[in-house]
């Protein structure tokens, strides 16, 4: 059974949001999003639709794309296998961050600047009712901080 997961990319203007259909389990998600990280926009700069797209992208490459020990990114010489499992969700902002999200969702992750203008990506992350579909009365926070500290958290839950 896939764990299925939402990453909700936002600021005070606008919110973005991916489905992906597996590894959505904090580990897995602290794997595709620091892929995200070395795609996205580098520095100071913190986009939501860009942060979106470099999750996408990411998380389609997941399997072909590693981080090194020395934080670069590395091809593995895998083929990604097939396609699919990775899609943008319609959603409405005004409606709150959970809109649209389909109702089999195990656990959702927010993703925002950490201080506006330092670039770093801070992580909310959440477990659900899976069967009763995402929303804020069924979602209940567990981690929130840096994504360079999602790692170790991970490797706890």
């Amino acid at each position: 059974m896939s764990t299925r997961a939402i990453y909700i990319f936002k600021d005070k203007d606008e919110q973005y949001t991916v489905y992906k259909h597996h590894d959505g389990y904090p580990s897995g998600a602290e794997i595709v999003l620091s892929v995200a990280r070395h795609l996205a926009w580098s520095g100071d700069r913190f986009e939501p639709d860009e942060a979106a797209a470099s999750f996408a992208a990411a998380a389609k490459l997941s399997s072909s794309l590693q981080l090194t020990d020395d934080n670069k990114l590395a091809f593995t010489g895998q083929e990604y296998p097939f396609g699919g499992g990775v899609r943008l969700l319609n959603v409405s902002k005004k409606r709150g961050i959970f809109d649209g999200a389909p109702p089999d969702i195990a656990f959702a992750y927010v993703v925002e600047q950490h201080v506006p203008g330092q670039g770093g990506w801070f992580v909310t992350a959440y477990t659900t009712s899976f069967w009763d579909g995402v929303s804020k009365a069924n979602a209940k926070e567990i981690w929130q901080g840096p994504l360079n500290e999602m790692a170790d958290w991970a490797k706890t839950y």
